[in-house]
């Protein structure tokens, strides 16, 4: 895709603000005039809210709703480094640069798993200025946190993508971001950075339009990463640094910790937990033979959550140099990491029974760090820094590849 990019914003205290463009195709400056014209179709309501500021002229508000946007944004980076991705059946969810993109895959009549291709079906841009860490849906909502908001978009019409507004209920919204959450019947629990640490929040969904804050956790363990067992009926928690936990939520609004897990190291990915596991990478560190040499590799582990009230790790295995995330779905585990000489990699691995897995595949992902993996039916998708990605993973130990979403300007 041939997206016009702002790439340039200076602030100057004499002259205002002054802005330069690039035209990709013919690679010169484009006039306020001709870039306004070039997205007048494409990013509508970009285009009301810039030419309001640049020409005085009025906004429509039918296409720019008041509240939700800070009028004081005059741009965005369409496609920054890919923020966050969600696969719902058929559907890839890509949060990137401030924009949400929705895509579907498309299965061939010749040859359905091998030829799938992904079809952009809409975009909708978001006008914020923090990434989106999350991609949470719930019925035909999406909630997204971009730092000191909750973005809530309509998806009803995937089509037709409606921002209905940001959510916040906190008065110090200098230092308050929203990071990571997962649904669980119609509330929403959601780790909160507040004053330095992870608290957990829980929101009602009631209406999902207006979620309202009905109960939260600020005790001893950082809330950083979230998932939910809906066969034990656990919300497993984890620091992202050295302990993974279990809350009883049979009260919705009043989490409270069963069991906790220190789990020995320096550092670690997300969690995700079915059937009373949790999975989760684990950063391990060890001298080498040469005692100012330290050597640093990922284990995936497993940790028997069966009885929360004492949790225990019951299976270990190398993974890669460095760990970033981790899915389970059914009878596999998706873990993304990075192995010297060969890359970024997602390791798949069957579940044999209680106490095992083995390698099932491997994939080569070519993205820079993959820092959210999501399986739904046939399909996983992945956020790496550089693009998002699909897979047809309907033999998860034979995956192909089936698309992917460029993000120029990467970190990856």
């Amino acid at each position: 895709m041939n997206f016009l990019i702002l790439v340039s914003l200076i602030i100057s205290l004499d002259s205002g603000i002054h802005y330069s463009y690039l035209d990709p195709g013919n690679s010169r400056s484009l006039t306020r005039e001709e870039y306004l014209e070039r997205i007048r179709d494409r990013d509508t309501v970009l285009y009301e809210v810039l030419k309001a500021r640049w020409f005085g002229e009025d906004v429509e508000d039918s296409k720019v709703p008041v509240e939700p946007y800070n009028m004081g944004i005059v741009g965005h980076w369409t496609f920054r480094h890919n923020d966050a991705v969600l696969m719902d059946g058929d559907i890839f969810y890509v949060v990137a640069g401030g924009g949400l993109f929705i895509y579907r895959v498309a299965d061939s009549l010749i040859h359905p798993v091998t030829d799938s291709v992904l079809e952009k079906i809409s975009e909708l841009s978001v006008l914020v200025t923090h990434i989106g860490t999350d991609i949470i849906k719930y019925s035909d909502y999406l909630y997204i946190p971009f730092g000191k908001n909750l973005g809530i978009i309509d998806v009803s019409d995937p089509e037709n993508p409606r921002l209905v507004g940001f959510y916040t209920d906190i008065s110090d919204t200098d230092t308050v971001r929203f990071y990571y959450g997962v649904v669980v019947d119609d509330y929403l629990y959601i780790s909160v950075i507040e004053g330095g640490r992870f608290n957990l929040h829980v929101l009602s969904l009631r209406y999902p339009e207006h979620p309202v804050k009905v109960g939260e956790y600020s005790g001893y363990y950082d809330v950083r990463y979230l998932d939910y067992d809906s066969v034990t009926g656990y919300l497993y928690g984890s620091d992202g640094i050295q302990f993974v936990f279990v809350f009883d939520i049979s009260e919705r609004r009043s989490p409270v910790v069963l069991g906790a897990l220190y789990v020995g190291s320096i550092g670690g990915s997300n969690i995700s937990g079915e059937n009373g596991f949790i999975y989760t990478l684990v950063t391990v560190w060890h001298q080498g033979p040469d005692p100012h040499q330290d050597i640093f590799y990922a284990e995936l582990r497993k940790i028997d959550a069966r009885n929360p009230h004492s949790l225990r790790i019951i299976d270990r295995r190398w993974n890669s140099d460095f760990g970033y995330s981790v899915t389970v779905k059914g009878n596999y585990v998706y873990a993304a990491g990075e192995e010297e000489g060969y890359g970024h990699t997602i390791n798949i691995y069957q579940i044999v029974d209680d106490s095992s897995t083995i390698p099932c595949a491997k994939l080569r992902t070519r993205t820079g760090p993959v820092h959210k993996i999501s399986v739904s039916g046939n399909y996983m998708g992945i956020a790496g820094t550089a693009e998002a990605r699909a897979y047809n993973v309907s033999n998860p130990c034979n995956p192909f590849y089936v698309g992917k979403i460029p993000c120029p300007g990467a970190l990856g």
